[in-house]
């Protein structure tokens, strides 16, 4: 089962879309950082209402922004949908996307730094009240597939 799931633990890495390198960037020039909420990486700082407006926060985004301080190179940063971040990072110049788990499929899309941070993937299952086991019983990710609809949202 442990296999299984190393299978599924993915290095969370800050990964960058340079069109040039950080020292060849011009001063006029501000980078677009996005990044979804996901705690503890990047939040809004008002968590109760997820205010956009507000600050964002979390270890990544702190490492964003001491990283683009050091460079002097200025930026805006934006929380968005997963999918609406990680499709400006493949289509727009100068555009950044963070906190994200480096896969196969997105190793060559992206020039990548990192990584931060380290995230396991797990099934979960209710336990049925008359036996105390769990309703599920899941030893293979092929058997996952057969029995549960296994979203791909990493991919995006």
């Amino acid at each position: 089962m442990k296999n299984i799931f190393s299978v599924l633990k993915m290095t969370i890495v800050i990964f960058i879309l340079f069109i040039s390198f950080l020292n060849k960037v011009h001063a006029e020039e501000i980078f677009n950082l996005y990044t979804e909420d996901y705690p503890p990486y990047n939040m809004p700082l008002d968590e109760k209402t997820g205010d956009n407006a507000n600050e964002i926060i979390g270890s990544a985004t702190d490492t964003m922004k001491e990283i683009f301080k050091r460079a002097k190179i200025k930026y805006s940063m934006e929380l968005l949908p997963w999918a609406r971040a990680y499709n400006f990072a493949l289509k727009r110049k100068n555009t950044v996307v963070f906190a994200a788990s480096r896969t196969p499929e997105r190793e060559n899309l992206f020039k990548w730094v990192g990584p931060i941070g380290e995230n396991s993937w797990v099934f979960f299952s209710l336990i049925d009240p008359k036996t105390k086991k769990p309703k599920i019983k899941i030893n293979s990710m092929e058997e996952a597939k057969s029995v549960l609809p296994i979203s791909d949202f990493y991919k995006a």
